[in-house]
C-alpha cells in the first residue's frame, strides 16, 4: 500500500527562510573568533543561528555560556557543511 509513496531525501538545509550553505559558513567564520575568546557578543548571533536547523546545539550551548562547547560544535558543523 505505501510502496508507491516516494520518501523525499533529507537536505542539509531547510527551504524556505532557511540560509544557504555558503551563508552559514560565512555565519559560522564570523563567530569562530568570537567563541575563541569567549566573548559574550557571540549572543548578538543567536537570532540567525535559531534559523539554521543544524546550528540549534551551538545556539543553545551560547545561550548557556558554554562557549567551549560551542566552539566544538562549531567546528564540527563547519567539517560536514565544507564537505557537501
Amino acid at each position: 500500500m505505501l510502496e508507491g509513496i516516494k520518501i523525499p531525501k533529507p537536505q542539509l538545509i531547510m527551504q524556505g527562510n532557511s540560509l544557504d550553505t555558503d551563508s552559514i559558513l560565512e555565519i559560522l567564520k564570523e563567530l569562530e573568533p568570537l567563541l575563541e575568546s569567549r566573548n559574550v557578543d557571540c549572543q548578538k548571533y543567536l537570532p540567525q543561528l535559531r534559523t539554521i536547523p543544524e546550528a540549534v546545539i551551538v545556539a543553545k550551548q551560547i545561550e548557556n555560556f558554554d562557549f567551549d562547547y560551542a566552539l566544538k560544535s562549531l567546528e564540527a558543523l563547519k567539517i560536514i557543511l565544507e564537505e557537501r
